[in-house]
Order: structure tokens, then C-alpha cells, then sequence
């Protein structure tokens, strides 16, 4: 159909994660992420939390990385109100 669903996902050790997830405005679904080591986990957010997080990460951020901002962008540009 077409259909873009927004999705963002944050790699790290479970204390790291867990720390996160404590500063981010919703939760996220955490898994054990087998790419990269036995101690690696993935925070992953989707849809609607996706967009919650990314805004919270990046809507009046000076530093970020350029390639994970301009997700965040084009994020924007599907959903404007959101990002006003």
C-alpha cells in the first residue's frame, strides 16, 4: 500500500538501554540482538512511540549525527504538525 511505519531502534549493553529508557517519554520494546555480541540489546520503538522518541531526541537538538538527523527530517516532512 504504500505506507511508510516510522520506526527507531537504539543498539547497547542492557545498562546502558535500561538507563535510557528511563529518560525517553514512552517504552520501548527491548531485545537481545544477536548481529553484534551476547551482551548487545536493541531498544526498538515503532509507529506513534517512534515519533515520540525521535522528537524528543532531535526537535531542538544542535548536536546529532547528520544521517540519523535526516531521518528524523524526513519523519518531519510526513508527519508537519507534529514537528511545528
Amino acid at each position: 500500500n504504500g505506507r511508510v511505519v516510522d520506526s527507531c531502534s537504539v543498539v547497547g549493553t542492557k545498562d546502558f538501554i535500561e538507563t535510557l529508557s528511563s529518560f525517553l517519554p514512552v517504552k520501548g520494546y527491548v531485545r537481545h540482538n544477536k548481529r553484534h555480541d551476547d551482551n548487545t540489546n536493541e531498544l526498538i520503538f515503532s509507529s506513534k512511540k517512534a515519533r515520540l522518541v525521535m522528537l524528543y531526541l532531535y526537535k531542538d537538538a544542535t548536536i546529532y549525527l547528520e544521517r540519523k538527523y535526516k531521518i528524523y527530517k524526513d519523519m518531519c516532512r510526513r508527519h508537519e504538525k507534529l514537528c511545528r
